[in-house]
């Protein structure tokens, strides 16, 4: 995939030609991150290195989200303790790493 590049999941069980489940990995320098629609607004709610999708949902491996302390100025990546897993309509769109992404939260 080039940068940029977007991979659309059409929600459960719509089928969106993967007959199997997919490995996908952005480019060196690059992770995807998750784009949901609610009452037209989008938003960004997690971020990954690699993702699983089959024609039954999204896997994000080892997904994080960004984690603001406004007293020190601040963000982090904040990983969750297991994959997680999305069904509905979204999109992953592949960005480049961001400072904040590479500063873990403990």
């Amino acid at each position: 995939m080039d940068m940029n590049d977007v991979i659309r999941f059409g929600g459960r069980g719509k089928p969106n030609g993967v007959t199997q489940a997919k490995a996908y990995e952005p480019g060196k320098g690059n992770v995807y991150c998750l784009v949901t629609t609610v009452c037209g607004v989008e938003f960004i709610s997690y971020y990954c290195r690699m993702v699983v999708i089959d024609s039954w949902g999204i896997r994000l491996v080892n997904p994080f989200r960004r984690i603001s302390v406004i007293k020190g100025g601040c963000d982090m990546a904040d990983y969750l303790p297991k994959d997680l897993y999305v069904f509905c309509v979204a999109r992953l769109e592949e960005i480049p790493v961001q400072e904040w992404m590479t500063r873990e939260c403990y």
